[in-house]
């Protein structure tokens, strides 16, 4: 994919987020972990408020599409000038992430 726009601090940080995570996940599963373990354990990091989920999507500002996968209503405290702590994860499309949160993150037990 090629994007010529500038991304904002938001976005880098995500990606630079989401890059470490892949390469933890990559590690663990190499060291025996199951895939959902490692996901559980970065969603449900308690030192984390907010964790999204960023997919490429060329028709979004910055070239990524997000979805908070848990802490949607932290995110809010951000505009009040609060700071919280967030992670990201590399998705394949939204419904990835939609997933996650459904088996994971916010909407974990809910019913649909």
């Amino acid at each position: 994919m090629t994007y010529n726009e500038a991304r904002s601090p938001l976005i880098i940080a995500s990606l630079e987020m989401a890059e470490k995570n892949r390469l933890k996940f990559r590690r663990e599963k190499a060291e025996g972990k199951s895939p959902t373990q490692i996901l559980a354990e970065i969603i449900t990091n308690p030192a984390v408020q907010v964790v999204l989920g960023i997919w490429p999507d060329e028709t979004q500002p910055g070239g990524f599409g997000h979805r908070a996968i848990r802490g949607e209503t932290q995110i809010e405290r951000v505009f009040a000038g609060d700071e919280i702590h967030f992670d990201a994860l590399f998705c394949r499309c939204p419904d990835e992430a939609a997933a996650m949160r459904q088996t994971l993150g916010d909407d974990r037990g809910a019913l649909h």
